[in-house]
């Protein structure tokens, strides 16, 4: 109430326009062309106020700082030719690149209390990665501005994986997966992507949207599961929403997945896999789909973080960490990572995205990770109902995974290949490799 009755009296008395808005993910236009997005679910609890001019980056504040922060973003920040009163009005109200939300706004109330701030909050101001010019933080007391430039390419790619694509076909275990990756400067703007933990450092950004459908089988589906001793079926389809920060300063890369969906039989891995055999005559019928885990909702959090520790032109080595919670995978792993050949800046550039034409590299992986959870061996946290699944004292808690590959692209268009392998997930299992195929195109 009270920011409500001091923005509506600085409003009258200067006729400034006065907008209220309960929306949490603000965007400025300023003269110069260029965009800020302000989330204000990260603004301190007492700065239920923001003030823009059109010129300077938006200014959050308390009601008790109103007056004295307006008369210096009105009066003194203003160039010479918007600086006589009755025009800076009339252009406030004419200008359309002037824009929060929808409509041109310069004064805007956030609901909030007017607790006291404890600590610093850090408030992340997004800008596209082709703006000519950056923030011009300002000295507010209790807050510390944070830009995150956004790649404004878009592209799609299409990866599959099967354990065909390798030198020795053993169709068991991890059998198939199809990914299918939207990368767009408008994804970070839908409601999902709010749920997704901030990264409160300057960095490079990307964000996707995922559509994830992976199978697993028996060690021999020519014949019926013995349901002893093996890997159930399952199969599992998921849409998600995936955030990349590259951090340059910390030489760091930290990705967020958030995903829901559905593992089980309204995932399609029974007709998929049974389809693709049919269509090969010297393949066999799987069987064993009809002892699969049986429904049961997914909602999954992973995040993975990239440190490097050395890095040239042509090649870098890091260090990998990664944590998998939900009902899907309770996951903890670490290992490393290393890359040769020509590629973008991998942990990124002190200015704006830099971009190359031409990437051909090598790169190789490895991670160990301890195994809390995995409901393709074990079933769903919530359906128990299921004709077979492994018990937790037979899942091996840990395991290793290595990967290889090459990436080559021209302009966004190009094809990844890679070729995977994984130690034993179970007390009785054997050791699995599989084989992924991308193509990536621009948009």
């Amino acid at each position: 109430m009270q920011a409500a009755k001091k923005a509506a009296e600085f409003s009258a008395e200067h006729n400034v326009p006065l907008v209220y808005t309960t929306i949490e993910n603000l965007e400025f236009i300023k003269q110069n062309g260029s965009r800020i997005m302000l989330d204000i679910s990260s603004l301190p609890l007492k700065s239920n106020i923001i003030l823009f001019n059109s010129v300077n980056d938006p200014v959050p504040c308390s009601p008790d700082d109103l007056k004295k922060i307006a008369m210096d973003l009105f009066d003194e920040k203003m160039p010479s030719s918007v600086t006589d009163k009755n025009s800076r009005l009339k252009r406030a109200h004419q200008n359309k690149n002037v824009r929060i939300s929808e409509s041109d706004h310069l004064v805007a109330e956030i609901p909030g209390s007017t607790l006291p701030v404890l600590k610093p909050r850090r408030i992340v101001i997004s800008i596209a990665d082709t703006a000519s010019h950056g923030i011009q933080a300002r000295d507010i007391p209790g807050i510390i501005w944070v830009e995150n430039r956004i790649d404004s390419r878009s592209s799609l790619k299409f990866t599959f994986e099967n354990d065909l694509i390798t030198w020795n076909n053993t169709d068991r275990y991890f059998t198939n997966g199809i990914t299918v990756e939207l990368k767009a400067p408008w994804v970070s703007g839908i409601a999902a992507s709010r749920l997704i933990l901030p990264y409160r450092h300057p960095s490079a950004s990307n964000t996707s949207l995922l559509l994830v459908q992976n199978m697993y089988t028996s060690a021999d589906t020519r014949i019926p599961p013995t349901l002893q001793d093996d890997r159930p079926f399952a199969s599992y389809i998921y849409l998600g929403i995936r955030k990349l920060n590259i951090d340059f300063t910390r030489r760091m890369r930290m990705s967020s997945t958030l995903y829901a969906g559905v593992i089980g039989p309204y995932s399609p891995g029974s007709f998929l896999q049974t389809l693709v055999h049919k269509t090969f005559p010297t393949n066999d019928i799987p069987q064993g789909w009809n002892t699969q885990i049986n429904s049961d909702v997914i909602l999954n959090y992973d995040i993975s973080l990239e440190q490097c520790f050395s890095q040239s032109k042509l090649w870098n080595l890091s260090a990998l960490a990664d944590v998998q919670t939900g009902t899907l995978y309770n996951n903890l792993g670490g290992g490393f990572r290393a890359q040769f050949g020509l590629s973008e800046p991998r942990f990124g550039s002190p200015g704006k995205v830099t971009h190359q034409n031409l990437q051909a590299y090598l790169y190789t992986q490895g991670i160990v990770r301890f195994i809390a959870y995995d409901a393709t061996m074990q079933g769903g946290m919530i359906n128990k109902s299921n004709t077979y699944t492994l018990k937790a004292s037979q899942i091996n808690r840990l395991t290793g995974k290595a990967e290889i590959g090459v990436h080559i692209d021209y302009k966004g268009l190009g094809i990844e290949a890679a070729q995977h392998f994984l130690t034993p997930e179970f007390k009785e299992g054997m050791s699995h490799r599989w084989g992924q195929l991308s193509l990536l195109f621009p948009l």
